[in-house]
């Protein structure tokens, strides 16, 4: 009998006619082969991590666990199963004195999905982590195959990197790694005033940066990470508070409490500030320096938008929270990622960089309205929606925020003529 699979957020869902767990690539391939006879769509889920409906299907699922490990290691390029969770990912490179360049905060994605959605870290010198990618090997509609990479078939191999899954099934991917390193993380408080002022500025104070407002109060938390040879400060006590504790019993139940009684959330807030908003500094590994512990489920929406626009973002969301008087039970953050190339990256810019303006919050009854009118602020700033993230924007006003649109949609058509991996999700998005 079918089973309903909701994603982590418990924002989408799907009930799948048959959920598939391939053991290897030639298992992978003819079962698409199958199922592109038969005339069946196929879609991957990964760590189930989206907001959006990118990885849901109501026909084949398929799960790549078993896909995963490292493969192979020559220098810094390192060759993992497309299943590999980016948690594991790090563990193993650490291991082996390397490290991501940089990562998100979230470590339960596989890698896969991740750099199928185009998700990114913070830091102005580091693109998505799409850019990472090397190499790849792509399972195509009809069963076949093919090796793809920055010398072959490049124009492929840089839509194959953000392609949503619509391309075919990534199987490997080949990552430039760089040596392990540490980090010195910082925090401090900024006042929200100033860091609406300096947002743009705040872009080059350090390697990886990122800002946090709450929203409901005057104070804002900026976030700075450097390289450094001193040795780690782990902090396992409090590490293991914020993860068991602090993250799933105290935030969850007050974003609950958020959520059934939205008058109390600016007093809540302001209570948050006072306790948790203090100046912090550490040494951490890299990828433990970056990554979050699990936060409680919560609503996302994230925008890509021209680094200019970086204030009149986080300036107007904070604009629209008060003068709307939503009640909103989590962060505001602003980060910041270098431009690419690449097709269908949010993060597209061959002229300039981007910040990324989130809005997050509860389940609550302001949830759809507020991500709605952020939604209508970033479309007035230029911005392209996280593929993994809450959006609405239509086929048409993204295909006029993507230069490379049309290269994209044709090469989709070339590659599954028959629309083996076209989903509900892909059909609104591209417009199909």
């Amino acid at each position: 009998m079918p089973t309903t699979i909701w994603n982590w957020a418990r924002t989408e869902q799907c009930t799948p006619r048959t959920v598939e767990r391939p053991h290897d690539e030639a298992e992978l391939a003819a079962l698409v082969a199958r199922c592109t006879t038969e005339g069946r769509t196929v879609r991957v889920l990964g760590g189930g991590h989206s907001w959006s409906a990118a990885a849901m299907s109501d026909d084949v699922l398929v799960r790549l666990d078993a896909l995963s490990g490292i493969r192979s290691i020559e220098g810094a390029l390192v060759t993992v199963g497309a299943g590999t969770t980016i948690d594991t990912l790090n563990r193993l490179l650490q291991a082996r004195g390397l490290a991501l360049s940089n990562v998100g905060s979230v470590g339960a994605q596989s890698i896969a999905g991740a750099i199928a959605t185009g998700t990114h870290g913070s830091g102005r010198r580091h693109g998505v982590l799409a850019t990472q990618v090397e190499a790849l090997r792509l399972v195509c509609a009809d069963g076949s195959v093919r090796a793809l990479s920055r010398t072959s078939d490049p124009l492929l191999f840089d839509c194959a990197r953000v392609s949503l899954g619509c391309l075919g099934i990534l199987t490997e991917v080949t990552l430039r790694c760089v040596p392990a390193f540490r980090l010195r993380l910082a925090a401090r408080p900024l006042p929200i005033d100033a860091a609406i002022e300096q947002a743009v500025s705040l872009a080059d104070c350090s390697e990886f940066t990122k800002v946090w407002w709450l929203p409901h109060t005057n104070m804002a938390m900026l976030f700075t990470a450097d390289r450094t040879d001193a040795p780690r400060e782990p902090a396992p006590l409090a590490d293991w508070i914020d993860e068991k504790i602090v993250n799933p019993m105290v935030f969850a139940g007050l974003v609950q409490l958020g959520n059934r009684f939205p008058a109390a959330i600016p007093r809540i807030h302001q209570l948050l500030a006072l306790g948790l908003f203090q100046p912090m500094e550490r040494v951490e590994d890299s990828f433990r320096a970056l990554h979050l512990a699990m936060p409680p489920a919560h609503r996302e929406t994230e925008w890509a938008l021209p680094l200019e626009r970086a204030s009149d973002a986080l300036g107007g969301v904070r604009r629209l929270i008060e003068s709307q008087d939503f009640r909103v039970n989590f962060i505001v953050e602003l980060r910041y990622v270098a431009g690419d190339a690449l097709p269908l990256s949010p993060a597209h810019r061959t002229n300039g960089d981007i910040c990324y303006i989130g809005g997050y919050t509860g389940h609550g009854a302001h949830a759809e309205p507020y991500m709605d009118a952020v939604e209508a602020l970033a479309m007035e700033l230029d911005g392209r929606p996280h593929w993994g993230k809450r959006f609405t924007m239509s086929a048409k006003h993204l295909a006029e925020r993507y230069p490379q649109w049309e290269r994209f949609v044709q090469t989709r058509a070339r590659f599954d003529p028959t629309g083996t991996f076209v989903s509900p999700f892909v059909k609104a998005v591209l417009g199909l």
